[in-house]
């Protein structure tokens, strides 16, 4: 699994291909993996995006969860309302400020949700237990960029998207629109991709980065921080 790996042009760029497809099925194995435990659940994709996200976060405030999910503040509190009455959500007063109202997973959702995905992890544990440290942080280096990369392009699809019905068309101009857009956005990606490049994350009580060469260098955190 380590051992070092030279490719030529022909079959890095095939590679690549190879990489971009397999991490489309992905996702999209993921979505119908969401898609059933929603409907095991008995709730929509939208409640279940959000359920996610606090189980991911932790407790967190409406607010807060709407600038996740890409939500009003309206839907939101609705979504709350539905997922409270369903027995898997929970407001709770904010114990630093009693002002706030903090939204959070009840203990059965936590653990449904730990018997259903928990199966996921074991399954890969033998494949993880494979990668190399290097491995690992890599990976954690690229699923950050393409967050970020989805996040952005997201915002730029819906500031071109038009609430009203339009013909295909017309929805084809604007994604030629939106190609324009994109170019744009591949200067910005050029621009930061040396910060990309750099795991910015924690792991224990260390900080990750790459140097100018690449290489892996780890940033102790100091305990006073």
């Amino acid at each position: 699994m380590n051992q070092e790996i030279q490719l030529s042009r022909e079959q890095r760029k095939a590679a690549i291909d190879q990489m971009v497809d397999v991490l489309r099925a992905s996702q999209t194995a993921s979505d119908m993996m969401d898609q059933a435990f929603c409907e095991f659940l008995g709730i929509n994709r939208t409640d279940g995006r959000c359920l996610d996200v606090i189980d991911r976060l932790g407790e967190l405030t409406a607010g807060h969860l709407a600038t996740e999910v890409g939500l009003t503040t309206g839907a939101v509190t609705a979504m709350v309302d539905r997922l409270e009455a369903a027995g898997l959500l929970r407001r709770e007063s904010d114990p630093t400020d009693r002002r706030k109202v903090l939204i959070a997973m009840t203990d059965e959702a936590k653990q449904i949700t730990t018997e259903v995905y928990g199966q996921m992890a074991q399954a890969t544990a033998p494949f993880v237990s494979q990668l190399s440290d290097r491995d690992l942080i890599t990976l954690i280096s690229f699923f950050y960029a393409s967050r970020d990369v989805n996040l952005e392009l997201a915002k730029q699809v819906r500031n071109r998207t038009e609430k009203r019905k339009v013909p295909l068309r017309q929805r084809l101009d604007q994604a030629k629109e939106l190609t324009n857009d994109a170019k744009a956005f591949v200067k910005l990606i050029k621009k930061e991709m040396k910060d990309w490049a750099k795991a910015d994350f924690v792991v224990g009580n260390s900080r990750w980065v790459q140097d100018e060469k690449g290489r892996w260098v780890e940033e102790q955190i100091s305990s006073d921080v």
